[in-house]
């Protein structure tokens, strides 16, 4: 059958995985490719996200210094093509959609909402500016106060954010989410930061790191996106003072095995390499990971056949960790790839482009 030939195709790909001590970076450039043309079966679930794989695709690519294989300016029309426009400022329809699934016809300079629904995303939002920060966009179709406007109406009573202002979950991810935005466009005033503080200082837990929302268990994801926010903020010192960082260290750098897991008693997966790395980044002291087991364990995870990173050495691979898995390598310095910003998770180079242009531009 069908399902059966796919799992055999994945089968074999999952055997694979190299566990060679040098990094293909052809083949996670092909890899990175394949996502401008198609979707692989098995992720056409996600095809509603279109957008942030995109995001994935391009960020990676300029990692490793490939984005002359990018048609830039098409790339550039597709993603205007997803922001809703139309709108009053101060309206809560102003951002970007994570994918034309809604049926809006294309148009390089955006398209009004077609229902109630064809909402646009926090998290795609910030994807949006990443991908026309990469590709020096001059950003002159961007609709700004509208994003920064429109940012209130995500933000809840407890201070966190919902992805989408009809109500949603919410947690410490949107958070981050929405602390981008206002860095990339050097706006902060569609953002209650007395609230956003509250939150994240009531989500560290007793273990040592933060939660993605109070009272629930630390998680390496969730410690990224709260130390983030809080540096973007220029917060940090406002809740992880002298006790808490030695606190936190510990508690990151105990999440190492060979690689990193997100939380105790987790299997090591290739993501945590950025999110608890990007932690320890953020608290300056990624000199406690141990960058010779990190790199031999994410050659396990690296396919030798179609590029990429999986999440285990046993799976295959998918969009997101082909692309922490590289950044999770560039924080350690690893040749031929270009510095990854520990705070808006994309090259050192693309966000200067991007404060170059926004920096006290209101």
């Amino acid at each position: 059958t069908q399902t059966q030939t796919h799992t055999h195709i994945h089968t074999r790909l999952r055997l694979r995985m190299s566990s060679e001590s040098s990094f293909n970076f052809a083949k996670h450039e092909k890899y990175y490719k394949m996502f401008f043309n198609m979707l692989p079966t098995f992720l056409q679930s996600l095809d509603c996200n279109r957008l942030m794989i995109t995001y994935f695709a391009v960020s990676g690519l300029e990692v490793l210094g490939k984005t002359d294989a990018i048609d830039k300016n098409a790339v550039i029309d597709w993603v205007y093509s997803l922001q809703v426009v139309g709108e009053k400022e101060g309206s809560a329809y102003a951002g970007f959609r994570g994918s034309p699934a809604s049926g809006i016809a294309f148009c390089s300079e955006g398209s009004p909402v077609v229902s109630e629904d064809d909402t646009p995303h926090i998290t795609m939002t910030f994807c949006a500016l990443c991908i026309l920060s990469i590709l020096e966009d001059d950003f002159s179709r961007l609709h700004k106060k509208e994003i920064i406007a429109a940012l209130h109406h995500n933000q809840i009573d407890n201070g966190s954010f919902c992805p989408v202002f009809l109500g949603s979950e919410s947690d410490m991810r949107f958070a981050y989410c929405a602390c981008c935005i206002a860095t990339m466009l050097d706006d902060w005033s569609g953002i209650d930061t007395v609230k956003l503080l509250d939150f994240i200082r009531k989500s560290l837990t007793f273990e040592g790191a933060f939660a993605q929302e109070p009272n629930q268990e630390a998680h390496g994801g969730s410690t990224y996106c709260a130390l983030a926010a809080l540096s973007m903020m220029g917060k940090m010192d406002e809740v992880v003072g002298e006790d808490e960082r030695e606190a936190l260290i510990q508690w990151l750098v105990m999440r190492q095995g060979e690689g990193f897991n997100g939380r105790p008693n987790k299997q090591e997966d290739t993501c945590y390499s950025w999110w608890v790395g990007g932690s320890l980044t953020l608290l300056n002291a990624y000199e406690y990971v141990n960058t010779e087991a990190l790199r031999k364990f994410l050659t396990t995870t690296q396919n030798s056949h179609m590029g990429g990173f999986a999440k285990h050495a046993d799976k295959t691979p998918d969009p997101l960790h082909a692309y922490l898995g590289l950044c999770g390598l560039s924080l350690m310095g690893e040749e031929g790839l270009l510095p990854v910003d520990a705070e808006l998770n994309m090259s050192v180079r693309s966000r200067e482009h991007c404060d170059q242009h926004f920096k006290h531009k209101k």
